[in-house]
């Protein structure tokens, strides 16, 4: 679920042409109280939400028999305080966290301000109220919000095993297409570098990229891993950005999936078939950067599961950069295709050397050493700020 930024005129419209409470909205006259018993109910109210529809939960509008009649608002120097506390009962109550819960508050002109708090359809549920020891669960209905029995708890976590499983059947499927020559890089005999990044949000049947509304800003993000020079083009799956010699491009599905292939950046160049560790984590930590970026403009909403691939690996080995330059040591990679678990990127915030690491790791372990050389013991990237 996406939200815009409300305004006065749109709260006087609640009032005009009511908005019955029900699945997706829901008015308070006054804030949560500070006793346990009252943030309990907050985080039920929360959490049914996103187990659910998503939807809207409005503080300063008073309503009778769920229909709002009168806009009473919030001392507007109490609103700072509100968000900071209801963000922290929300971020410290629910497990797991909800990815891309907003709290906006709109002004009333008269001194006062409406908080309306944005909770999105998750796909990384069920999720739980776990606030002082609680362990419930919640969804709605038209009636508001209800406690879930045992057989509606399994069968939320069953679709969410299943939506995983799909996710990572996705990505299977792609890489065997790829490494059977049937992607823009054709038939390769040398290593192929593979990063997907697939949004929960590619299980939504009523959701699809809008690529003409992308058009401009929004595909300036999406440069291949190993290029600069790009071409733009649509096609059957969605729109494709590649280098203009074809060796590295960028899949964006419809559902929202993206998928990065590279065969450039391990070919031969006369040192035998080596990973240049440096180049390959700040090339895919760019790109992951970029794609982050346009993702968030595209208005997908995290977690993204993000799965690093090296297909063709075996006989390669790492460059390990040491002082200043490539100690070339030949720790042969033993397995024919690396394909990493997935790591989870859970905001758009996070940094993607963080994200990474993980992957990365896994990678030079496959090459013979106990981990990326270019993270100090601290876990701290040494090739930049991203």
């Amino acid at each position: 679920m996406t939200h815009k930024h409300l305004t006065e005129a749109d709260l006087q419209t609640l009032l005009r042409t009511p908005v019955q409470e029900g699945r997706t909205v829901e008015y308070k006259e006054t804030l949560p109280g500070a006793s346990d018993q009252d943030k309990k109910e907050f985080l039920a109210d929360v959490t049914s939400f996103a187990n659910t529809l998503g939807g809207t939960m409005y503080f300063g509008i008073r309503a009778e028999s769920g229909i709002p009649t009168a806009i009473c608002g919030i001392p507007s120097n109490q609103v700072d305080d509100a968000v900071q506390r209801l963000d922290s009962i929300v971020r410290h109550g629910i497990d797991p966290r909800i990815p891309a819960f907003h709290i906006d508050p709109v002004g009333c002109g008269t001194g006062e301000a409406v908080l309306a708090i944005f909770i999105p359809k998750s796909w990384a549920g069920p999720h739980m109220v776990t606030y002082k020891g609680t362990s419930r669960f919640f969804a709605r209905n038209s009636a508001g919000k209800y406690q879930l029995d045992v057989d509606e708890i399994r069968a939320q976590f069953i679709g969410a095993e299943s939506r995983t499983e799909r996710l990572r059947r996705f990505r299977r499927d792609r890489l065997a297409q790829i490494a059977g020559g049937e992607s823009v890089l054709g038939s390769v005999s040398g290593a192929i570098i593979v990063l997907h990044l697939l949004p929960l949000q590619m299980f939504d049947s009523s959701f699809a990229l809008d690529f003409a509304a992308l058009e401009g800003r929004g595909l300036v993000s999406l440069m291949p891993i190993y290029r600069s020079s790009i071409n733009f083009r649509h096609n059957f799956d969605g729109l494709l950005t590649s280098g203009f010699d074809g060796d590295s491009y960028v899949q964006a599905f419809r559902n929202g999936v993206l998928e990065a292939g590279d065969k450039s950046m391990l070919q031969d160049r006369g040192h035998g078939r080596v990973i240049p560790s440096t180049r390959f984590e700040f090339d895919l930590c760019d790109f992951l950067e970029g794609a982050g970026s346009f993702l968030q403009f595209a208005a997908i909403e995290p977690p993204i599961f993000v799965g690093l691939s090296v297909l063709n690996a075996r006989g390669y080995y790492m460059a390990v950069p040491q002082e200043s330059h490539y100690y070339l040591e030949r720790r042969l990679i033993d397995s024919s295709d690396l394909v990493v678990p997935e790591v989870v990127m859970a905001s758009f915030n996070a940094r993607p050397s963080s994200v990474l690491k993980p992957a990365f790791d896994l990678v030079w372990a496959a090459a013979g050493w106990p981990r990326s050389m270019n993270y100090d013991e601290a876990g701290t990237w040494r090739l930049g700020k991203k």
